[in-house]
């Protein structure tokens, strides 16, 4: 009897990224838990929200699905390197390409400033890739992966750093 019944009630779909805070598919809103979780998380790192809105992929950063390890490895960052101002860019947002680790929490982009930089630089011999030399830095017993990603580089935003905990 259900046959010729069409029900267009599309319900929100969210996603449990494991050891996240849960995230949201591109294009679909927020839930007033993730709004609050993102918030949390910018509270933590000292940095003022601007979550995207709906559909929005530039100009805003999401922070709702990062892994517990990359919120500690900011964390581990900001202690190890004093005086730097560690400013996310990018975070889970849409608008990564699909196979991007934004998209599972594992990295983030900093903007890049004269501390930060000599901090990851000073004394290290970078490995060249496609995209840009990577800076391996050992941070409390972790090897964060530093992509100086400069305006030139294919599919880039503009220049900052592309961090992977």
């Amino acid at each position: 009897p259900n046959l010729l019944r069409i029900n267009l009630d599309i319900k929100s779909v969210t996603t449990s990224v494991p050891g996240g805070a849960g995230g949201t598919l591109a294009g679909v809103a927020m839930t007033e838990d993730q709004k609050t979780e993102s918030n949390r998380i910018a509270a933590i790192l000292g940095q003022n929200p601007n979550p995207c809105a709906q559909g929005q992929t530039v100009n805003c950063v999401n922070f709702n699905g990062l892994q517990q390890s990359t919120i500690t490895g900011l964390h581990n960052l900001s202690a190890a390197c004093s005086g730097c101002t560690i400013r996310i860019t990018g975070g889970t947002e849409p608008g990564h390409s699909e196979n991007s680790v934004h998209n599972t929490g594992t990295a983030v982009d900093i903007s890049g400033n004269p501390a930060l930089s000599s901090f990851i630089t000073t004394g290290r011999t970078p490995v060249q890739t496609q995209w840009g030399p990577v800076y391996t830095v050992p941070i409390n017993g972790t090897n964060v992966r530093f992509l100086d990603e400069s305006a030139n580089a294919p599919g880039s935003t503009g220049a900052h750093w592309h961090v992977s905990f």
